[in-house]
């Protein structure tokens, strides 16, 4: 059996390494600044439809080594990005040093869809995936 805390196909913190860094780390230090972002496939279901597994993970394989090479190197490096596998058709970005306002002024949902989408989508003439970047604020524990 591999290692409970990340995704098997991608290698990624799954959703339980998600949970344990919040609740340890993040709760610990609630002074610094950090914004979650949520990137989910909506289509999930239609793309395996259409596209099949393969095609589907291979996509979902291509997100998740376009959102570590922006985290790693990409302009979202100066923010420490640690990217987790969510589920098996979502992602979380939690960064640091940023307030909300920034997130907001540069935009970066929107930068981030663009980014994921040239860098991993294949022109085929079938259906498109169709994704969603949601931003939040992490917020102490009460």
């Amino acid at each position: 059996m591999g290692n409970v805390g990340y995704d098997v196909l991608t290698g990624l913190p799954n959703r339980r390494a998600f949970q344990k860094e919040i609740e340890e780390k993040y709760s610990a230090n609630l002074r610094k600044h950090r914004c979650l972002l949520f990137i989910d496939i909506k289509n999930f279901r239609d793309l395996l439809q259409e596209m099949g597994h393969d095609w589907v993970d291979s996509f979902v394989l291509r997100l998740s080594k376009e959102l570590l090479a922006m985290a790693d190197k990409g302009w979202l490096a100066s923010y420490r990005p640690v990217v987790y596998s969510f589920s098996d058709h979502s992602f979380v970005l939690v960064m640091h040093g940023i307030r909300m306002h920034q997130v907001e002024d540069l935009d970066l949902g929107y930068r981030i869809y663009n980014s994921l989408l040239q860098n991993t989508y294949e022109q085929n003439g079938h259906i498109r995936p169709w994704l969603t970047v949601s931003v939040f604020k992490i917020l102490p524990k009460h």
